[in-house]
């Protein structure tokens, strides 16, 4: 897609007469602390008045733009299943990515894991702070994980924003975490670890859906 920024909006369903109200958009985010803390992409969440995650908690954003990553807070601490661990190493190109996100919204009860490659450690304008991906996404993708072959957090997926011009289904851009915090931007993601050898398929599926959070955008 062009823009994953411009999402479909809230609008109202009706189901036997009745208004079923609907999110404005959805997004995907990563839990990085055990009280719950979410890290997201900061783009499109100004339209936002409130925000749901996992379908039923409330949440705040303390947040809204740094680095151009947003931090959700449960209104109430949570246990979340898992938090995602920052790579030690930065990435490579030609390096296998996984991201883990909601693409079908809550329509699925787990997260979808779709495979990539690091293309070029540079965005599409040429910043530094991000990396350029060959990997299927849509718009509810973004501000999903990106994770290496080790189950480590490297990158969090944002609209290319390529300025009304039509992009390769396939090209897609995310924030790189490990040049963030090299550059003195404070993530609040404790490091992970490499380990000779990588996850196997099975392993790896159930490391990465773990951390991932739903969330929903309400526009009241």
């Amino acid at each position: 897609p062009a823009d994953m920024a411009q999402d479909v909006t809230g609008d109202f369903d009706y189901a036997f007469g009745l208004e079923i109200r609907r999110p404005l958009m959805m997004r995907s985010g990563v839990y990085v602390a055990n009280n719950g803390t979410i890290v997201t992409a900061a783009e499109g969440l100004d339209m936002c008045t409130s925000f749901v995650i996992e379908g039923d908690i409330d949440a705040d954003l303390v947040e809204p733009n740094a680095n151009g990553l947003a931090i959700l807070q449960p209104a109430a601490d949570i246990a979340p299943p898992a938090t995602a661990r920052l790579s030690p190493t930065g990435a490579a190109v030609g390096q296998a990515v996984y991201l883990a996100s909601y693409p079908y919204g809550g329509r699925l009860s787990a997260p979808t894991i779709t495979g990539g490659v690091v293309e070029d450690l540079r965005g599409l304008d040429n910043d530094a702070a991000k990396l350029r991906l060959t990997m299927p996404a849509q718009s509810n993708d973004i501000g999903g994980p990106v994770f290496d072959q080790f189950g480590n957090l490297q990158a969090i997926l944002v609209s290319p924003n390529a300025s009304g011009r039509i992009l390769p289904n396939d090209a897609q851009v995310a924030l790189n975490l490990i040049r963030l915090a090299e550059n003195g931007a404070s993530l609040g993601i404790q490091a992970g670890t490499n380990t000779n050898d990588a996850l196997t398929e099975e392993a790896l599926v159930a490391a990465l859906s773990a951390p991932v959070a739903l969330i929903e955008c309400w526009e009241n």
